[in-house]
């Protein structure tokens, strides 16, 4: 009954114990925000690759292919490992492990981000995908790298589109200006080979009419002179008579044909005035409706100028209306200060605590200082300087105990009870161990190693011969705080060659280090990759071929089949690469703290890059920290190996180590004790009978020399420590002064508050310069508008229609007088013969009557043609504005048509390009689906073992006395009771981490919670009582193989090896699976659910079936009969 109630009360503690073990760790795991992981970045080196599969697009008459600009931004980033491949290399890549991350650029990427006229531009696409089985880390670090990529391209982006539109812009105001110069041409063209010309008309008739007056008076004198050549010149003015009469006839066609000429003059000058004046109306409409185009465009433009500084000014900065959440870059460099303020704190405080621990220190060695000058000089305040032997004599005396009172025989109660215990503070295998360090490093010599051991020897032959037992504790930190260098060392550094392709080109790495090019081939084959991209408008091929680790050959060749280029080779390539070299550290450099690395490139033997690299392994902080305990050590190893040669050595060996140890070695003494073979005249044998002044004439003086000696070592040493250490820390009033110490550190660090500062000041210049902007965009007014004039005035007016009247009026006259002439001419036929001599020629008159009217029309045909010209000329420059004012319409259709409404453009503005990323099915976002398995496995070890100690065997009973104790029978008490504690623990985890995390269903969290528990609590149970140590084997090795390879730890498995078939199949592993997927929205299938049952009920049954031969008391099951 009695064990019975105490197994009762065990299985009571075991349940109440679980129950806060669940509590407590779930607390702390999901409900503490003070644990939390220590290093952000514990992700490994990501290897990406870039496939550019850009075609390229042409804008403004221009090629762009800016897929290459995006492959020459990833080149310029030297933090990571990019290499540029095509799609099908980067799939396999991905998929046997090569690559960790994969980013594409599309086809179309070009086309996307250069269709800035477009009114619904569309985001170049750029794809990435990251291997499968990758932590959340390293997931983080490659949408990181791809984001801020994606960041800086879209920049340029952007400002190449403002440069597009500001271009426009400066164009269309020079195509304005043009219009303005061609109307003012078109006007003076009008004025002068219109007007002009038309002035010279009037004129032109008054020349007519001039000539017609003189062909009057010439006729008149033709007439009186007539009379006086009558009688001889009749027949002639019979002929004549005939030919005034044909000229006559021919002058009246020549009168209508004149009067029909002036009169289609004068319509024609009417109806180019009338086009004149329409073509002016025209012009001054279509000034009228440019000007209402250009200030509608150019309103436009600003309100989209504006609304584009706005949405800058909101990337940079922007809160909602209760200013409780913020974005963009200020709000990020808000939140990078706040993290600089915790980081700077944190680093401040351990620089503090660092000085605080080394001020320590000095305390610690000045406090061992005095205790050497006591030990040494029996005065704490002595120095090497003032004490004197004297002193130390008096030091030897206070340490043997020799000074008491001379009643113990052979000082064996006294002074050997204060060697023992100086020799019980040695731990003897340290001490050899640490010679041996120090002498391997070059720390100590030789034989300053060798006189330490000696006196060890000494004291282990004294321990020995009296059984004192040396320290086992570990002392010094040295021996396995040894900080190593990484050897050998890759070195990967940009590099940019200068290479003559007219010539062999040899590359050679020089240094006087251990160094060679790694992977040499692969150097070669990226050196050949971008000379051959370089020579390929050429032609040429370049062969690139590794000679040696330290040596790379170039030449260059015309291509087979190829076509000899037009123009020379350059003179000089530029190559960027990034070679990696390996530096192998020698013996003598792993045992230096600091080793540097110089070396360089040569091209053709003359040196072109040089590079350095450094590698420090600070070795000296655990030796540092080790110097008191070393200090300690060594004075007791030298104060107790001189009190032993000082008690039992002979006068003449208490100065020499090695001697007395030659007698301890010598074959007579072997298995004799130290007081056994002690000198007669030591003071093991003399001490009873000689008086204090004696004892101090028995310390030898060079003992007492050798002893002083040994206390000035120790004693500068321990000096020499504490000025280390003080020049290490520095002073704090003097540290704006001192350099490479701590408090100089602390001095010239940061002020946390410093970027939040500038932060703060960044927000006041972003507050005004809302205001600027608002200011000028308030500023807007339209511009006077100008009325068209006219250069027709009173004072210039259109030109008038000619009179032809006094032309129609002179060749009336003419006809009219020469039919007067037809009938007076015979009546003066008498007086025209006497004067026909003197009668000057009709003829050329008339003919410079016709040329005169020639002129006249030549003027009007002029005029004419001149006109249709100016309208020609107009025409065309109206279908070149025409023309032009289409295409602006064009390129600032986003503003015109688009306008401020367009959001898709304005999207477009904001981020050209997008991206879509593809990861892991799962993806780990929390740490409680990792917590949560980690306490279940606790949980159930600690519950299952628990139990399975603390179950009793079911008892007989009077009733059950001819019962059958089949095996279920005797396990169902014991299961029941399993299965009550594990269905309580589950309920309370299941509850309990309901009410902690933040899930979609609830339902399927608690169902989920509760069976896993429930089952691995049944199962660890039936293992624990049917296995005992296997069973918790087994789960020991379920545990660490999760452990181990879990990726929120930054472990990640390769594609197909046994690791990745353990980590598939891991229970654990499986188990964390499904509350992440929970965690992160997704739901668990009925399948899941069912499996967990099953292993629900299947760990039940096992606990019914386990073979427990004995209970906890070790008593047989089924033999005790319960009376009660």
């Amino acid at each position: 009954m009695e064990k019975k109630r105490e197994n009762k009360l065990a299985l009571l503690g075991i349940t109440i114990g679980g129950i806060l073990l669940v509590a407590v760790l779930l607390f702390f795991g999901l409900k503490d925000d003070n644990l939390r992981k220590a290093a952000e970045d514990q992700t490994s080196q990501v290897t990406y690759a870039l496939v550019n599969e850009d075609k390229g697009a042409k804008f403004e008459n221009r090629q762009y292919i800016l897929g290459r600009d995006f492959v020459t931004l990833i080149n310029n980033d030297l933090d990571h490992n990019w290499q540029t491949t095509t799609r099908s290399v980067a799939d396999a890549g991905l998929s046997d492990g090569q690559f960790d991350a994969v980013i594409y650029i599309p086809q179309n990427f070009s086309e996307r981000l250069l269709d800035l006229q477009s009114i619904e531009p569309d985001q170049a696409v750029v794809d990435y995908q990251v291997s499968k089985g990758q932590n959340e880390l390293t997931n983080q670090a490659v949408q990181i790298k791809v984001d801020s990529i994606l960041k800086e391209f879209n920049q340029r982006i952007v400002q190449m589109y403002f440069s597009s539109i500001v271009g426009n812009l400066s164009e269309a105001q020079r195509n304005v200006n043009t219009i303005v110069q061609g109307d003012k041409e078109t006007h003076t063209t009008l004025a002068s080979e219109i007007q002009n010309p038309f002035k010279e008309l009037p004129e032109n008739f008054s020349s007519v009419l001039d000539v017609s007056s003189i062909l009057d008076a010439d006729n008149e004198r033709f007439t009186a002179e007539q009379k006086s050549f009558v009688d001889s010149v009749n027949q002639l003015l019979d002929s004549n008579n005939e030919g005034l009469k044909g000229s006559s006839d021919s002058l009246e066609t020549t009168k209508e044909t004149v009067d029909e000429f002036t009169e289609d003059v004068n319509k024609k000058i009417e109806e180019a005035i009338q086009q004149f004046n329409d073509q002016v109306e025209l012009q001054k409409e279509q000034l009228a409706q440019q000007w209402d185009n250009d200030l509608q465009n150019y309103q436009g433009q600003f309100d989209g100028l504006n609304h584009s500084l706005m949405q800058q000014m909101n990337d940079f900065y922007q809160s909602d209306a209760n200013g409780s959440k913020t974005s963009g870059v200020l709000a990020d460099f808000y939140s990078q200060a706040a993290y600089f303020k915790e980081n700077q704190t944190a680093r401040l405080a351990e620089i503090t605590d660092e000085i605080d621990q080394l001020e320590q220190q000095v305390v610690t060695l000045k406090e061992l200082r005095t205790k050497i000058a006591e030990t040494y000089y029996s005065d704490g305040s002595k120095t090497p300087e003032s004490a004197t032997e004297e002193d130390s004599k008096q030091a030897i005396l206070n340490l043997t105990d020799l000074s008491s009172s001379q009643n113990a025989s052979k000082l064996k109660d006294q002074y050997l009870d204060v060697l023992n215990e100086k020799i019980a503070m040695l731990n003897n295998g340290e001490v050899r161990a640490l010679l041996d360090l120090l002498v391997s490093n070059g720390k100590v010599t030789k034989p300053q190693a060798d006189q330490y051991i000696q006196e060890l020897e000494i004291i282990e032959k004294y321990a020995n011969d009296y059984g004192v037992a040396f320290s086992t504790t570990p002392i010094f930190n040295y021996l396995t705080g040894d900080v190593p260098h990484d050897n050998p060392v890759d070195i990967v550094q940009s590099r940019t060659f200068v290479i003559d392709p007219n010539v062999t080109t040899t590359l050679d790495l020089n240094s006087g280090s251990t160094v060679k090019i790694k992977d040499e081939t692969v150097l070669a084959a990226e050196i050949k990759t971008l000379l051959d991209a370089k020579l390929s408008s050429y032609d040429y091929e370049a062969t690139v071929t590794a000679g040696s680790s330290h040596s790379i050959t170039i030449t260059t060749a015309l291509k087979a089949g190829g076509t000899p280029p037009t123009t020379a080779l350059p003179d000089q390539i530029g190559v960027t690469v990034q070679p990696t070299i390996e530096w192998t550290l020698s013996d003598t450099e792993l045992k230096e703290s600091f080793v540097n690395l110089l070396y360089n490139w040569r091209v053709n033997g003359v040196e072109q890059v040089a590079g350095h690299y450094a590698s420090f392994a600070d070795k000296a902080n655990p030796l540092i920290n080790d110097v008191p305990h070393i200090l300690a050590q060594f004075e007791a190893l030298g104060g107790a190996a001189q009190q032993i040669m000082t008690i039992f050595a002979e006068p003449g060996q208490q100065s020499n180590v090695a001697s007395y140890l030659a007698t301890i070695n010598d074959s007579a003494n072997l298995g004799l004790r130290l007081d056994e073979f002690a000198a007669s005249d030591s003071i093991y044998h003399s001490y009873d009978n000689i008086t204090d002044d004696a004892k101090k004439k028995l310390i030898q003086d060079a003992v007492v020399k050798e002893y002083k000696a040994g206390g000035d070592k120790l004693y500068r040493q321990t000096e020499d420590q504490i000025a280390a250490l003080e020049q290490t820390i520095g002073t704090k009033e003097n540290a704006e002064n001192e350099k490479n110490t701590l408090y100089s550190t602390l001095h010239f660090m940061m002020q946390p508050e410093l970027l939040k500062n500038e932060a703060d000041k960044l927000n006041q210049w972003f507050a005004k310069a809302n205001e600027q902007i608002a200011a000028t965009y308030g500023s807007w007014k339209e511009a006077e508008k100008i009325e068209a004039g006219s250069v027709i005035n009173e004072e210039n007016p259109h030109p008038e229609s000619g009179d032809t009247k006094p032309v129609a009026e002179a060749t009336a006259s003419i006809v009219n007088t020469m039919k007067e002439l037809v009938e007076t001419a015979k009546q003066s036929a008498e007086t025209t013969s006497k004067s026909a001599a003197e009668v000057e020629d009709v003829g050329s008159k008339i003919e410079d009557l016709k040329k005169t009217t020639k002129e006249v029309q030549g003027n009007a045909d002029k005029v004419l043609n001149n006109l249709d010209k100016v309208v020609a000329d107009a025409n065309k420059k109206d279908s070149t504005n025409d023309e032009y004012s289409k295409n602006f319409d064009q390129v600032l259709s986003n503003a015109r048509q688009g306008g401020a409404d367009n959001q898709k453009v304005f999207n477009f503005l904001a981020s050209p390009m997008s991206t879509i990323g593809e990861f892991g099915k799962n993806r780990t976002i929390s740490v409680v689906p990792y917590y949560l398995t980690f306490i279940g496995t606790i949980v159930a070890l600690f519950i299952g073992y628990g139990l399975s100690s603390s179950l009793w065997e079911r008892q007989l009973r009077k009733h059950d006395f001819f019962v059958t104790q089949s095996r279920i029978w005797k396990n169902t008490p014991n299961a029941l009771r399993t299965l009550a504690v594990s269905m309580l623990i589950a309920l309370l985890v299941s509850g309990i981490t309901t009410h902690l995390v933040t899930i979609n269903s609830t339902v399927s969290w608690f169902s989920y919670t509760f069976l896993v528990f429930l089952s691995c609590l049944l199962f660890t149970t039936a293992l624990a009582r049917q296995f005992k140590r296997a069973g918790l084997f087994i789960v020991g090795l379920l545990f660490g193989f999760y452990l181990m390879m879990t990726p929120l730890l930054g472990m990640t498995t390769n594609p197909g090896s046994v690791v990745r078939f353990i980590f598939r199949v891991s229970p654990l592993q499986n188990i964390e699976n499904g509350y992440t997927a929970l965690l992160n929205g997704m739901s668990i299938g009925w399948l899941t659910y069912l499996i967990l049952i099953v292993l629900v009920l299947l760990g039940l049954g096992l606990n019914f079936l386990v073979s427990a031969q004995k209970d906890a008391l070790g008593e047989p099951l089924g033999q005790v009969i319960d009376h009660e």
